[in-house]
């Protein structure tokens, strides 16, 4: 069966995805592998079946490159770790983003 919605779905995925990882590191800041395992199971109880690994360090990345988070190198246990903070550029990027949803949602439910 035609998935005929897929491109839609596509789109909101990847919006969702890097507005979660903006508000996660915006609350405290983390490293890629614990904020792949805090979304990934999010994404599981919303019953999105897909292994998420690769798009969050993907998309990490890409918000690192756009300046909406930075990343510090730490050694903890051992290992080398990036620990992620939003930027200003990113915590007004999450806040439109945020206003955005509401009025998209605000209007859909009309």
């Amino acid at each position: 069966m035609k998935d005929n919605n897929a491109c839609i779905r596509k789109s909101i995925y990847s919006s969702m995805l890097k507005i979660a990882l903006l508000e996660k590191v915006n609350k405290k800041s983390s490293y890629s592998y614990l904020l792949s395992k805090e979304i990934g199971a999010y994404a599981r109880m919303l019953g999105y079946k897909k292994d998420i690994r690769s798009d969050v360090y993907n998309t990490i990345l890409m918000l690192e490159k756009a300046g909406y988070i930075k990343g510090k190198r730490e050694v903890v246990g051992g290992k080398i770790r990036n620990y992620y903070t939003i930027t200003k550029k990113g915590n007004e990027a999450l806040k439109d983003a945020k206003k955005m949803l509401r009025m998209a949602l605000a209007n859909a439910a009309q």
